[in-house]
């Protein structure tokens, strides 16, 4: 692709994690008071992890960004949930909707 999509209006919120959230790319969900923990498999997100450092993760809430994928994913509109393990999937009865930007054999880019 020649277009990079990286940088449209990111804004990232730093929050404490729990252990499920280890890697950056992980989708999270809100866990308590300032806390997130990752989204499991056909759950709602609120973000992606930007960063995770000693028990806190900076979380990317708005702004294209691009993950792997699970199933068929078309650009536009589109219900997207966690796939867990970094990967988000179509879920049209309880995603959220979101803008895909593109898609590959292995990755989406969408705007949170």
């Amino acid at each position: 692709m020649n277009v990079d999509f990286k940088g449209y209006l990111d804004k990232v919120i730093t929050f404490e994690c729990d252990s499920t959230v280890t890697q950056s790319g992980t989708a999270v969900k809100m866990a308590g008071n300032g806390t997130v923990s990752a989204a499991t498999d056909g759950e709602a997100f609120i973000g992606v992890a930007a960063d995770v450092r000693d028990g806190f993760a900076t979380v990317q809430t708005t702004g294209a960004v691009e993950m792997k994928k699970s199933g068929t994913i078309a650009v536009g509109f589109q219900k997207l949930v966690s796939g867990g393990s970094g990967i988000v999937k179509v879920n049209t009865t309880s995603g959220k909707e979101y803008i895909v930007l593109s898609v590959d054999d292995n990755t989406a880019t969408f705007i949170l």
